[in-house]
């Protein structure tokens, strides 16, 4: 649907997002590649990656850095690179590797979940503004629901909130 939504939001601010590797990020690199290709060349502005946690939970950490470094390389430096994480299954080690091998392979934001197996923590958030430099981005997502719950992640320091309840949270924080 990314030509779809590119189409629709013609000369608009907004920015078209396309996931890819969802939800596992087991896909081989060449699939990752081929779709994020394929929604860039759609219209899509921003790529949210799913990385490949089973690989860095097995110590195979230069294959997970090339998979995100192919997927880099293939959209250009022009797109934004999310690299999902899927930090509730990985220790506290596993997460500062996980978003430093992101950063080393030119992510522009670690995001903490797809939302599909977790929710967002913010212990997870704390952990990865501590161990990313300001430049890398970090976007919370999975369960927030609430307005108290975006803050508390930006406050932590979550630069962009991911939420399929975002009416909500503004009608919320307006009252």
């Amino acid at each position: 649907m990314a030509a779809v939504a590119s189409r629709a939001l013609q000369g608009a601010a907004v920015h078209v997002c396309s996931v890819v590797g969802f939800p596992t990020g087991t896909h081989t690199t060449a699939l990752k590649v081929a779709e994020a290709a394929g929604c860039v060349d759609a219209g899509a502005h921003e790529i949210d990656m799913v990385a490949n946690a089973g690989w860095l939970k097995d110590g195979r950490h230069a294959d997970y850095a090339a998979d995100i470094l192919a997927v880099r390389k293939r959209i250009g430096d022009g797109i934004v690179l999310k690299v999902i994480i899927e930090a509730a299954l990985l220790t506290p080690e596993q997460i500062v590797r996980a978003a430093t091998l992101a950063q080393h392979s030119g992510c522009n934001f670690v995001k903490t979940s797809t939302g599909v197996y977790s929710k967002a923590r913010i212990a997870d958030v704390h952990l990865l503004r501590r161990a990313l430099p300001e430049r890398v981005k970090i976007k919370a997502a999975g369960g927030i629901r609430t307005a108290s719950d975006a803050v508390a992640m930006i406050a932590a320091g979550a630069d962009r909130i991911g939420t399929s309840n975002s009416i909500a949270i503004v009608w919320e924080s307006k009252k």
